[in-house]
């Protein structure tokens, strides 16, 4: 600093020595811009009383001086004009004014008009393409502030020490005695307290971390002014030392150093605390830290206590880039009751104490055309996820593990393929390995009109059925392991029709497409032994990890030697396309912007002669080796509602609404199963017309009348009737629907439905048909009535959005009792979201007997600090949601 500077002291009577007046102040900074000093980003600076010696200004009562982008705000101030010295004291305050231009619905602009924190400024108003109208508005409002006592430093630099520090940026607050401003952007604060909640500097925090000594790094430096690093902390990391964890200002857990990631709150991020029938009271804690902004790197932290159970501790590491995204999850405990929540102890399947599940996945694209797929996941038990990760288990009960490298080129596709079994367990198709090469539908050869497309695979394969730890009742024979060379190759020729050629302009409406070809598969092993879809069927009940029959079955054995298979298809595809728009139907409240109608009535024959080897004497890996004779029609429609979707310009076809219906007849009858020639009629219905309705239904209805339909509920070993529905005709109904009544109030209803009944396979290697039941296209046989009404609400219970409740219910028409039945709440508070469940199901035990299992928790999470504009678009429900799928 200047000699003259340290002569002047900040107090009340020394901005009156030498009684120059505001006017000298604007002459200095004019002639210091005529002199080519840039002072331009201090010429506004403002007092109730400015006076000037030399090059140095002293100003005193609300002083106000912008520099860059930041404001500061103190009772009284000196200014070096050259140096760019400054020495601030009394309510300092630093801080930024955000503006935001945006468009807002009308309820948006009334709640953020009631928001005291902001400025708004009505634009002009707008009308989208579907006459929603919306108001056009500029957003000020204050952004981060730090506060101080004392401030002196250098504006040029950004080295500053300031004393009584108090400030407030995103999802950080913080408060200290003293700390200085590196030029690097280091921030060293003392006699700290840092907590996400902006109540701390009212001294009402929910919740703070106090240190002795903290240093808050700029995630990235680029220079050495406020140019390069502002005062925007929530971009910044922190460590502590000598930290104690306070809620409500009372010390609770003392820790030597804490670690707070750049854009994260530094505290507990989410935690659940309940109490369950199958855990007992229980904590879940879970803290999510950023480690790399590129590649993008994060790790989550799962610490767990479980009452009646133990504790758990896992990890879950994502690490991203452009081209690859890569996950790793691993947790595990000490089970003191693994049997606590199951009858599995009936079972043949033991659980030990220990137990974990770990997990990796990657995904790389290492060049434009060749990418690698992989996943590893092992487990304890079977009934880890069941117990521990419910929705994981729903998802995929019996995860599999595999590596795949894929090779797009321009005709063809290539893959080389690995799965093997990490669980004994678990049931698995090992592929040690499978090498594909896939060719998709292309024509021959230029101007021929001959189209050709092809599949090749050659595998060794491995069936492993699962490994039991009890024998079978009786010592009867588990399912056997088998293996194989298998050579695949698979070759369609089609031929559409062009009726210009032949003369026939009137049919050139109608696209024919003849197909013809053949399926080859070697085997290196087979069995004598013949194993009927009755018998595999049987094997797959006995592999159930519940069974405990004393039914015996038939294996495959290994001295059917060497086969080698043909199968041949012919077939022919018929199908037309009829359409018709309606470009004047608009309606916002259905999101329609003009309406189309496509509608594509089809027929499909498909005839496979008897394959030159009986399908009981091949292993079965998957449904190329149960292919057997096939010979039906099926006719069909597809039928879709198109509308336009997005901004102008960028407009996209959505679809509104579709729907297809098909029904196959076969040529022959089915003595076997006493089948007549007529199949299942089936119909998909998809209609999602906006964010407030969706629904989705698929109904199966045996037009042939081929099953009895007199299948009866079993209620606690006796018969029951049919509750419920009781029509002969129908095989299964599934429908969902879901509609929000009034904003973020929504409510959902679903049913499913299956009679016990079986329906013939509708096959083709040469073209791709729609199919409603999961698992193989071959005897499709389903042995359980079920019957299941679910039924939902969700409904805001405060007028602000921040308050939502919701209920769910579970009802099992063949079992007669509501199965289950949950209520959620939701408040979001000031840095808190916090939520609350309770749960009860019922069930009937081995012996008869209803058990009802309970569950109550409440979990909470921190918020962030989003401006205002955000928070007001931002509801509450999204949170809710997400509460909903962790539970």
């Amino acid at each position: 600093m200047k000699a003259n500077w340290k002569k002047i002291l900040l107090c009340g009577s020394c901005l009156y020595l030498a009684g120059v007046s505001c006017n000298s102040y604007a002459a200095l900074i004019d002639t210091a811009l005529l002199e080519g000093r840039n002072l331009a980003d201090l010429k506004n600076t403002r007092a109730d009383e400015m006076n000037v010696v030399g090059s140095v200004i002293m100003v005193k009562g609300n002083v106000y001086i912008p520099f860059k982008d930041l404001t500061v705000y103190a009772d009284s101030a000196i200014i070096d004009l050259e140096s760019r010295d400054i020495e601030a004291s009394g309510n300092i305050r630093l801080y930024r004014v955000k503006s935001q231009q945006t468009n807002v619905t009308i309820g948006e602009l009334e709640r953020l008009k009631l928001n005291p924190e902001v400025l708004v400024q009505i634009l002009g108003y707008t009308t989208d393409t579907l006459g929603q109208q919306k108001v056009n508005i500029k957003l000020e409002y204050r952004g981060e502030v730090l506060t101080a006592q004392k401030l002196e430093g250098n504006l040029t630099t950004g080295f500053l020490k300031l004393e009584g520090i108090e400030c407030n940026f995103k999802t950080f607050a913080c408060k200290a005695k003293s700390g200085e401003r590196k030029p690097n952007g280091e921030i060293v604060v003392r006699d700290a307290e840092v907590t996400s909640c902006e109540y701390l500097i009212n001294d009402n925090s929910h919740y703070s971390i106090s240190c002795s000594e903290a240093t808050i790094y700029p995630h990235q430096t680029d220079g050495f002014t406020f140019d390069a690093n502002q005062f925007d902390t929530g971009e910044h990391s922190l460590i502590g030392s000598n930290c104690w964890l306070k809620f409500y200002g009372v010390p609770v857990i003392w820790v030597p150093m804490i670690y707070k990631p750049k854009d994260e709150s530094p505290g507990l991020y989410k935690f659940q605390l309940g109490d369950s029938s199958d855990w007992g009271f229980y904590v879940l804690g879970s803290k999510r830290f950023d480690f790399t902004d590129y590649p993008y790197s994060s790790v989550k932290i799962l610490t767990d206590y479980y009452n009646m159970r133990g504790f758990g501790y896992g990890a879950d590491l994502e690490v991203n880039s452009e081209i690859s995204k890569t996950t790793i999850f691993g947790y595990g405990l000490y089970d003191l009751r693994p049997y606590y929540s199951s009858e599995v102890e009936n079972y043949r399947l033991e659980i030990p104490h220990y137990r974990y599940n770990f997990r990796i996945s990657n995904v790389t694209h290492l060049t434009p055309r060749l990418d690698f797929r992989g996943n590893f996941d092992m487990m304890s038990d079977l009934y880890f996820q069941e117990d521990f990760f419910p929705y994981a288990f729903n998802a995929d009960p019996e995860p599999a593990t595999y590596g795949a490298l894929e090779y797009q080129f321009d005709r063809l596709s290539t893959a080389l393929y690995f799965r093997a079994r990490v669980n004994d367990f678990t049931t698995a198709v090992e592929r040690l390995p499978e090498f594909r090469i896939d060719v998709p539908r292309q024509e021959l050869f230029s101007g021929s009109n001959l189209y050709y497309q092809g599949e090749n695979s050659v595998d060794y394969l491995q069936m492993r059925w699962r490994n039991y730890d009890k024998p079978r009742p009786l010592r009867l024979a588990d399912p056997a392991d088998y293996q194989s060379f298998r050579f695949d190759t698979l070759h369609f020729i089609y031929y559409p029709l062009e009726f210009k050629k032949y003369g026939l302009e009137f049919l050139d409406w109608l696209n024919v497409i003849p197909r013809a070809g053949g399926r080859f598969t070697a085997y290196s092993a087979s069995s004598d032994t013949e194993v009927t879809t009755e018998d595999l069927n049987q094997i797959f009940i006995v592999n159930r990890p519940e069974d405990i029959s004393r039914v015996p079955i038939v294996n495959y054995d290994d001295n059917g030697g060497a086969r080698g298979r043909f199968v041949a298809e012919f077939g022919v595809e018929a199908n037309t396309k009829l359409s018709y728009s309606w470009q004047n139907i608009r309606n916002a409240y259905w999101r329609l912007d003009g309406l189309r109608h496509v509608m594509e009535p089809y027929i499909n024959y498909t005839f496979i002669p008897k394959p030159t080897v009986d399908r009981e004497y091949l292993y079965f890996f998957d449904d190329i080796d149960r292919i057997d004779k096939q010979n039906f029609m099926r006719f069909g429609v597809r039928n879709r509602l198109q509308t336009r979707r997005g901004s102008l310009g960028r407009e996209k076809v959505y679809n509104w609404l579709t729907m297809e219906n098909y029904w196959d007849l076969y040529m022959e009858k089915d003595h076997k199963y006493k089948f007549n020639n007529a199949g299942d009629f089936c119909t998909k219905i998809a209609f999602n017309p906006s964010e407030k309705l969706t629904l989705s239904t698929f109904f199966s209805i045996d037009a042939g009348g081929n099953n009895g339909h007199n299948a009866e509920a079993q209620r606690r070993g006796r018969d029951a009737g049919r509750p419920g529905l009781d029509l002969n005709w129908l095989n299964q109904w599934n429908f969902n629907i879901k509609y929000e009544l009034f904003e973020d109030c929504t409510v959902n209803l679903g049913y499913v439905y299956q009679d016990v009944y079986h329906s013939r396979s509708a096959y083709s290697m040469g073209s791709t048909l729609t199919d409603l039941e999961s698992g193989s296209f071959f005897d499709k046989y389903f042995d359980t009535r079920t019957q299941e009404l679910t039924a939902g609400i969700t409904v805001p219970l405060s007028n602000d959005r921040t308050f939502f409740g919701s209920y769910d219910i579970f009802y099992d028409f063949e079992a007669g009792f509501i199965r289950e039945q949950r209520v959620r709440l939701l408040k979001v508070l000031h840095c808190w979201t916090v939520g609350a469940e309770a749960g009860q199901e019922i069930s009937y035990d081995s012996d008869g007997d209803r058990d009802y299992d309970y569950s109550f928790f409440v979990t909470a999470s921190l918020n962030g600090l989003p401006g205002p504009l955000a928070r007001t678009q931002q509801s509450a429900l999204a949170s809710f949601r997400n509460l909903q799928n962790q539970n």
